[in-house]
């Protein structure tokens, strides 16, 4: 009897080190997500829509945004109203709720209050098909190459010019598949000896 006292005792505080330890290591994780370069492109998700912005400084005021743009038009997204901002980083995704707390309709930007809380999306720990390697796809109509494929984006190797922060029509001939995402990265490579450009795409 003593024996299973002791067992369980012994158990339970390895469960409770291990869960300590595990809840640290999390919270390290949280803490630890990186935030967007300055400038570069972020989406905003509103009540009416879906947009495309800028960040142009981000410190303890809060974040300082571009006003956002639908089909190259100012949005005039008022004080007080909330919305859901999607940041690429380096390594991932940076997603937060947050208020507008400021609008300047002369400089064309808007203040966000700084996130309480945010989750961040990280892309290395997707899994990633690369057999898909080869494959010939379409980005708006652009011919161009896959790179790599998991199931929240794509990475391809593009005949034509792509900007980092648009939204793209991503479709595969062979399979039918026709998604829409956002260019995350756009950098110079060459393709079949021509330039090229190697974007990353995240699906909505």
């Amino acid at each position: 009897m003593d024996e299973i006292v002791r067992m369980v005792g012994w158990s339970s505080m390895i469960f409770a080190a291990s869960a300590t330890v595990a809840y640290g290591l999390a919270a390290t994780r949280r803490r630890s997500a990186p935030l967007p370069r300055v400038p570069s492109a972020v989406r905003i998700r509103a009540r009416h829509g879906v947009y495309r912005a800028f960040v142009e400084s981000i410190d303890k005021s809060g974040w300082l945004i571009s006003a956002p743009l639908q089909r190259d038009v100012y949005v005039p997204l008022q004080p007080g109203e909330e919305i859901i901002v999607e940041a690429p980083t380096s390594s991932g995704v940076l997603l937060f709720r947050s208020t507008i707390t400021d609008r300047c309709p002369d400089a064309k930007h808007i203040t966000l209050r700084t996130p309480k809380t945010s989750r961040y999306l990280d892309r290395r720990e997707e899994p990633r098909n690369e057999r898909v390697a080869g494959r010939c796809v379409q980005i708006d109509g652009h011919l161009a190459e896959l790179v790599n494929l998991s199931p929240r984006g794509a990475c391809a190797l593009v005949k034509g010019e792509v900007a980092r922060g648009a939204r793209v029509r991503f479709w595969c001939p062979s399979s039918k598949d026709e998604r829409y995402g956002w260019v995350l990265e756009s950098t110079a490579d060459v393709l079949d000896g021509l330039p090229a450009r190697r974007v990353r795409i995240r699906f909505e």
